[in-house]
């Protein structure tokens, strides 16, 4: 009896053991995922505000635009105008110019 006794208390020391064993190695699995869930928490934070730095980014890019297109359009408009005063300046001279011709062959 005392050897089944002894084998007994062996089998439930090595058994403890290894569940001791199993409970530590389930820590630091258990600590490794803890570990690697806050770094991946804040690789999400980092590129959630990346992501909103570059939307901010690219509103501030679209008004530049807007404003540009605007300085763009209006400077297209000026030299429009522009051009059909010169059109006119120089029709206007053309005129004059021809009836100074004629003014010569009537006299």
């Amino acid at each position: 009896m005392k050897n089944a006794h002894q084998s007994l208390h062996i089998i439930f020391i090595f058994s403890r053991k290894k569940l001791e064993n199993s409970q530590q190695n389930y820590i630091k699995e258990r600590d490794k995922l803890d570990d690697e869930i806050k770094y991946l928490k804040n690789e999400l934070n980092m590129m959630k505000s990346t992501n909103l730095k570059i939307k901010e980014e690219k509103l501030l890019l679209k008004d530049k635009f807007k404003k540009y297109k605007g300085k763009y359009h209006n400077q297209k408009e000026k030299l429009q105008n522009a051009n059909e005063l010169i059109l006119e300046l120089k029709l206007a001279q053309n005129e004059q110019i021809t009836e100074k011709n004629l003014n010569i062959i009537n006299v």
